[in-house]
């Protein structure tokens, strides 16, 4: 149904870099953060959470950081990545973004539906798809966070291009650790 070839694998790390900005319509310029930085400071750290990395990046002509908190869902037969999810804000704003990043072949009609139990945390749509992935975003607000850190797992379904129903299970181990962590500590 999906394939979980090695370039799929080799974008998700690119993707998961812009997935913030991309979700917030801008682009943050690497090149300028990394010329920014003095040499003493880390330009980017990360942070493991149980199932969630937390990842932050000085920005340039800001005294902020970038953070978001990742998840790279490993495809069944562990080759390559099956999905990734991003949960950040861009600092300055108040709405927190949960950006999936999902392989080609999905149905773009369709939402990706994310639910904790039966409840629906969130609805995300299809933004743009690039040669080996589509990503999806969804806002997400207070009552969908506190059911997500309140839960162990989430599911996350979708359709494919047949318009036959996809779902991932998400591991919400770590949620509210690395939740905490990406919002105390920058965006």
């Amino acid at each position: 149904m999906f394939s979980t070839a090695n370039p799929f694998r080799r974008t998700a790390a690119i993707a998961l870099g812009l997935v913030v900005s991309l979700s917030a319509g801008s682009y943050v310029a690497i090149a300028a953060e990394k010329s920014a930085q003095p040499a003493s400071e880390p330009v980017q750290t990360t942070a493991t959470y149980g199932d969630w990395t937390v990842r932050c990046r000085a920005i340039a002509q800001k005294s902020d950081k970038l953070c978001e908190m990742i998840q790279v869902i490993p495809a069944p037969n562990k080759q390559g990545s099956i999905a990734n999810l991003a949960v950040g804000r861009v600092p300055g704003e108040d709405t927190v973004r949960l950006v999936i990043q999902l392989p080609i072949g999905v149905h773009l009609p369709s939402d990706v539906s994310m639910k904790v139990g039966e409840d629906a945390v969130a609805s995300a749509q299809f933004q743009s798809c690039f040669p080996n992935f589509c990503l999806a975003r969804a806002d997400l607000d207070d009552a969908a966070m506190k059911r997500m850190k309140a839960s162990g797992t989430m599911t996350v379904s979708f359709k494919d291009r047949a318009e036959r129903e996809a779902t991932i299970k998400v591991s919400l181990k770590g949620f509210t650790a690395a939740h905490d962590a990406t919002f105390k500590a920058g965006s």
